[in-house]
């Protein structure tokens, strides 16, 4: 009997660069793939996802809630869930491991830096205020050079989270004159010293830095972390950056933090939910800007983790381990 696998989202963002190396991949060692398709949509909606029936030994899935139930209606058949991307917050783990399914993601080196130079641009637009500086002035024919721009050079930045996100940043700030904090329960000493970052408590991050960039997985413990006492413990006139979750700010504190100067300015490359209401009153502040989390939608990236999440499959069913298992 052949081995079937489903993926869970469309096409385009599964195989961008129209190449089908993934799909021939499998093809070749047997599997059947079925490719779920929607002219409006981009992941299968929940509804959908609740009438699959237990006929796949693994689905790659990305944008969708995999809960106890769709673990439990899958079992036994199902073995392996692939979380295309590298956050795994919309997959319940325990429940995978109770029903003997294990759980990976497509982590690649590429998914980490497209992130960081996300990020990183985030801040010089901040900064800089690059988009309110042609959608202000130089889109409407005024050339105005009276606008007082900000320097990273001599700013104190603060990453809250230091895995391989954060760390591929204070790579790319290295030799910026940026002095460079960090906070993460599980600090990883040796390499926050090679890369002149000071390790500290999470106050001392929001007391002491001018800039706030958030690198941490949208858990239910890390949910809302960011809210009004949090802003209030950050240095007035700070800027805070959040391409990591949604979920892990508090979007009414944090607009009150911007309206009320506390902050100078703010960008996200995600918001909860997604996609976002037209009506969210961050959209009215000069001093916010918003990117449609695309941090990890490299052209790099995308084919990498294509590429990853075949070979996973493959690997798994052989017997062996795979890189990126979560549970």
């Amino acid at each position: 009997m052949s081995r079937n696998v489903l993926i869970m989202f469309s096409q385009r963002e599964f195989d961008s660069q129209g190449e089908g190396t993934a799909y021939k991949m499998l093809g070749e060692q047997g599997f059947e793939v079925t490719q779920w398709e929607s002219e409006t949509h981009t992941c299968m909606p929940l509804e959908e996802a609740a009438c699959i029936r237990a006929e796949y030994d693994a689905v790659i899935t990305m944008g969708i809630r995999l809960d106890e139930e769709f673990m439990q209606r899958m079992s036994p058949r199902l073995k392996l869930v692939i979380r295309y991307g590298s956050g795994f917050d919309e997959i319940d783990t325990k429940a995978a491991k109770k029903y003997g399914i294990a759980v990976a993601t497509t982590k690649v080196p590429e998914l980490s830096n497209g992130v960081a130079e996300l990020a990183q641009a985030l801040m010089l637009s901040l900064l800089y205020r690059i988009p309110q500086n042609y959608e202000e002035y130089v889109g409407r024919g005024i050339w105005n050079q009276q606008i007082r721009s900000v320097q990273a050079a001599g700013k104190t930045i603060g990453f809250f989270g230091f895995g391989s996100i954060a760390q591929c940043f204070a790579e790319k700030l290295a030799g910026s004159g940026m002095k460079m904090l960090a906070h993460d329960p599980y600090p990883v000493w040796e390499r926050a010293e090679k890369l002149g970052v000071e390790m500290v408590s999470f106050d001392e991050l929001l007391s002491k830095s001018d800039i706030i960039s958030v690198h941490v997985p949208g858990t239910k413990e890390n949910e809302k972390l960011f809210n009004q006492d949090t802003f209030s413990k950050m240095k007035d006139g700070g800027y805070f950056i959040n391409a990591a979750r949604g979920i892990l700010v508090d979007e009414e504190a944090l607009y009150r933090a911007l309206v009320s100067g506390k902050l100078k300015g703010a960008a996200c490359d995600t918001l909860w939910p997604e996609p976002p209401s037209r009506e969210n009153p961050l959209f009215e502040l000069e001093n916010f800007i918003a990117t449609p989390h695309i941090g990890g939608h490299t052209i790099e990236g995308r084919r990498k983790m294509t590429v990853l999440a075949a070979q996973e499959i493959i690997d798994f069913f052989s017997g062996k381990t795979i890189c990126n298992r979560v549970n």
